[in-house]
């Protein structure tokens, strides 16, 4: 037997399961990279330049304050929100994440038929925007009493405010609420 030959006293299987390992370790490894670099580029894209707060005047929450078909907004940045001095105090910026009350299962449904800029999706991790329906998504298996008794209804919709350009995001929830 040469030293060439000596693969061949190792089984194929073992050979086979430590490739396997490899392959596995790699990809948790690009995996995590990729989550925690998805989240910086969505800080960095929406921070302004040297201030490290959101431009609210562009700001998708006070638009969806304002109109007339959300019946509530959720958003730490909002004056009106009841932790909102807290916010103020402990953050810098308020945070890409919105909640708001579109009064009803049917409402909420057609909203989010109608979006473009904006994706439905469970995870709101992303860089983009994304909208998640707890009802029917990440809260479903609770049931209607168990989302009712933590404040989960069914017209409320969560959203994740990506790095498109924020007039297109709001365009988007704009035509998507005329649905309602």
């Amino acid at each position: 037997m040469t030293a060439h030959d000596d693969s061949r006293a190792v089984p194929k299987l073992v050979l086979h399961l430590v490739h396997e390992l490899l392959d596995q370790v790699h990809s948790a490894a690009t995996f995590a990279v990729n989550v925690f670099s998805r989240g910086w580029i969505r800080e960095l894209a929406w921070v302004k330049p040297g201030t490290g707060v959101f431009d609210d005047d562009e700001y998708p929450a006070a638009f969806l304050n304002r109109h007339k078909k959300v019946k509530k907004v959720f958003y730490p940045g909002l004056p009106d929100h009841p932790q909102y001095e807290l916010a103020e105090r402990q953050m810098t910026g308020f945070g890409s994440m919105i909640t708001l009350e579109t009064g009803s299962l049917k409402n909420a449904q057609r909203m989010l038929r109608k979006l473009h800029v904006c994706f439905l999706g469970e995870s709101l991790g992303g860089v983009e925007t994304l909208i998640s329906h707890p009802a029917t998504m990440t809260h479903a298996a609770l049931g209607e009493k168990g989302r009712r008794e933590i404040g989960i209804t069914d017209g409320m919709v969560r959203i994740s405010v990506g790095i498109e350009d924020a007039d297109d995001i709001i365009r988007d929830l704009e035509q998507a609420l005329a649905a309602t």
